[in-house]
């Protein structure tokens, strides 16, 4: 509905807006579409392990199942960061819920207040799996403290969220992009070290009690392949490029390097 009034009431123009933009030869598509995932995961990502308590039980690979998730996440953020695109450049304003419509229907007003509400909804929903996630990070932590744990365990974690909140939006937002581009740099390593210690070494022979156990020494807390496998996915990320500066001005460095370096650390691990 939006989108309908916003291309007649604007007269959005497709051809004339890519025409404005970055000449797709040599705007930098690697960089770009290491941008949409690297803000898809930051996002959203974390809440698959909310989401995924939910899905049907596991009964062998599904093609469909273990797409829609990333199909979920990643087309809604393209798709809605192109019609930002035209409200930014006819309206000034890239919140399309937002703009002036003139005199429009009541079911125009309806879809902007529905979407407005959507996105107040959907940020209040992050406060959830936040929350639980962080509730289990601390848990081990106080777990023996003899009744510190029911009184201290929810007040903690929603002052620490609540610190994060505004720090995000006193700097974080103002810096978005280049926010987005570090923790890229981090978590795409992080991430696949992650996948590749689960399903190759951790699943089915590992019990569910050893995740909310604190090691007692350094050694538990510190894996030295995932250490090494860890710098040289950031280092290939800044490398690759370097290196293959044409095959990397198509194809995310962000994507490529933190996965080589889960190989190198899925070969580590095979060697010990």
């Amino acid at each position: 509905m939006l989108t309908y009034y916003l291309v007649t009431t604007y007269h959005v123009n497709w051809g004339a807006l890519l025409s404005s933009s970055p000449n797709p030869f040599t705007l930098n598509w690697g960089n770009a579409i290491g941008l949409v995932l690297a803000f898809g995961m930051l996002s959203w990502a974390y809440k698959t392990t909310t989401t995924s308590r939910f899905g049907k039980p596991y009964n062998g690979f599904s093609w469909g199942y273990g797409l829609a998730t990333p199909i979920g996440i990643f087309l809604p953020i393209l798709l809605m960061g192109i019609l930002g695109y035209a409200g930014q450049y006819y309206a000034n304003n890239w919140n399309i819920a937002a703009l002036s419509y003139g005199v429009a229907p009541i079911w125009v007003v309806a879809a902007s207040l529905g979407a407005s509400l959507a996105i107040i909804h959907t940020n209040a929903m992050n406060l959830y799996p936040s929350t639980i996630d962080l509730l289990v990070a601390v848990d081990p932590l106080i777990r023996n403290k003899a009744g510190l744990r029911a009184r201290l365990m929810q007040p903690l974690t929603t002052l620490i969220l609540g610190i994060a909140a505004v720090l995000t939006s006193i700097f974080i937002l103002s810096y978005v992009n280049d926010f987005l581009n570090i923790v890229g740099d981090a978590i795409f390593p992080l991430t696949f070290i992650l996948l590749f210690d689960w399903y190759l070494r951790l699943r089915g022979n590992v019990g569910i009690k050893e995740f909310y156990e604190v090691p007692k020494n350094i050694s538990g807390h510190l894996k030295l392949d995932a250490v090494v496998s860890f710098i040289i996915g950031i280092a290939l990320i800044y490398l690759l490029p370097e290196a293959a500066p044409t095959v990397f001005n198509y194809v995310p460095a962000l994507y490529v390097g933190p996965l080589i370096g889960a190989l190198i650390y899925l070969a580590l691990m095979k060697i010990h």
